[in-house]
């Protein structure tokens, strides 16, 4: 995801939410700023 309630990841969307959001949900994998090459995007997998 690259976008969060209209604003772009890396610019002051709620990225931990959803980060955190997804690991509640289950994902087995959670990336996003912090992570290599997930600095404008989050990526959770299931």
């Amino acid at each position: 995801m690259t976008w969060i309630n209209g604003r772009h990841v890396g610019k002051k969307a709620d990225h931990r939410g959803l980060m955190n959001a997804c690991r509640r949900l289950g994902a087995v994998l959670v990336l996003g700023p912090g992570d290599k090459n997930h600095d404008t995007q989050v990526h959770c997998q299931w």
